[in-house]
């Protein structure tokens, strides 16, 4: 219902529309990725960075498969040692932290476009649509369709 009535509405009255849009969005339960909080964490500069290189290489490649190996040998560091030193400095698994990053993308999409459920499930990443109703719904509350139609009414 608020991207219904943001596009049918002009002038004031949009931009109020779109203040309640931001308001109910702020009240939804989903975390986002705070990097800022990585870099305090981190041990030094040396880490900082290569946190960094990790971060930017999930951000470009999260809708691919991305292996244990690929993103550790980004970090010049072995699998055991990469899931050690990442649990350490984001207090999330590698596995977590690139499923949060695909939800929030998917999010977005299901909010500003009318991609089907499983293109916008394809384009987060998801090659598994099962895996994906079910991280939704356990991340969300509730379908992804149902998450649609709830902004959409």
């Amino acid at each position: 219902k608020y991207i219904l009535r943001l596009r049918k509405s002009e002038g004031v009255e949009r931009v109020l529309h779109f203040l309640d849009l931001l308001n109910e969005l702020c009240r939804q339960k989903y975390e986002t990725i705070d990097i800022g909080a990585l870099e305090n964490n981190a041990d030094s500069q040396n880490d900082s960075n290569r946190i960094n290189v990790v971060m930017a290489y999930i951000v470009e490649n999260f809708k691919n498969d991305i292996s244990l190996d690929d993103v550790a040998n980004v970090a010049n560091l072995t699998p055991n040692a990469f899931c050690k030193y990442f649990k350490k400095l984001t207090r999330k698994t590698f596995v977590e932290m690139l499923v949060q990053y695909r939800m929030n993308f998917a999010v977005q999409q299901l909010l500003h476009t009318d991609d089907t459920i499983s293109a916008i499930a394809l384009a987060s990443g998801f090659n598994d649509m099962s895996y994906f109703y079910k991280t939704f719904r356990g991340k969300m509350g509730m379908s992804p369709l149902a998450y649609r139609k709830q902004f959409m009414e």
